[in-house]
């Protein structure tokens, strides 16, 4: 597009998120760009939902908000879970699976 327009590319992209009032909306997909399949693979049993790089890169954003975005887009928006088994593989499931009796359910008492 920059190219065709003769511009930078940087000049391109700003121009075109001026044009349209900021309301353009530009993502980066790093992987899992496929949506369906990544809504197949959330909903499998075998899948636990977690991110870490080990803290290789603590010095940058490295998805923070995959949690509010799994319960915001996939659960709410996208119904590709239910809320309680969101919060099942966000919590008593890594926990099971880690060994961490006392961690992940919220019991009587």
């Amino acid at each position: 597009m920059a190219q065709a327009q003769g511009k930078d590319a940087l000049d391109a992209f700003c121009d075109l998120a001026l044009a349209e009032d900021l309301a353009t909306e530009f993502t980066t997909v790093l992987a899992n760009g496929e949506e369906g399949a990544v809504g197949k693979i959330m909903q499998s049993p075998a899948t636990v939902i977690g991110l870490s790089d080990a803290g290789a890169h603590a010095a940058l954003e490295c998805g923070y908000g995959f949690t509010t975005y799994l319960l915001g887009y996939w659960v709410r928006e996208k119904k590709v879970l239910s809320l309680e088994e969101a919060v099942r593989k966000l919590t008593s499931m890594p926990a099971t699976i880690l060994g961490l009796k006392d961690r992940g359910y919220i019991h009587l008492g």
